[in-house]
């Protein structure tokens, strides 16, 4: 988990509380294939590699979401250590695919044609 523990006090009522902060992507921003800036999505990036884990024979709907949750920590923490504000699409999917790679070759595989696909359309 990227969760962050801290113990705090109130300087108000003098109460020790505890606080779990989690970084996010929102401030970054992504550099599309057509060079138009849109700010970073989770949820697109989440769905997607849920349909190419979902796809495959080894995970029903349910084992799919948790298997997806767990890669995509893997690859919030992949982007976060680029240390960039901005990130183009391919290194989105370069990510993507080398953690997809280590933990499901087919959703792997799926995931690769898939985006192999929308590269070739949009080209046309």
């Amino acid at each position: 988990d990227m969760a962050i523990w801290r113990r705090r006090k109130c300087l108000k009522c003098k109460e020790t509380f505890s606080t779990y902060e989690n970084s996010t992507l929102d401030f970054i921003i992504v550099e599309k294939r057509s060079g138009d800036m849109k700010r970073f999505q989770i949820s697109k990036l989440y769905s997607s590699v849920y349909n190419a884990v979902v796809s495959g024979k080894n995970h029903d709907a349910g084992d799919a979401a948790k298997f997806t949750s767990k890669v995509m920590k893997d690859i919030e923490s992949e982007i976060l250590n680029l240390r960039s504000k901005t990130i183009s699409t391919k290194q989105i999917i370069k990510t993507v695919l080398k953690v997809l790679k280590e933990k499901d070759k087919g959703a792997y595989l799926r995931y690769l044609s898939y985006s192999d696909y929308r590269m070739k359309q949009e080209r046309i």
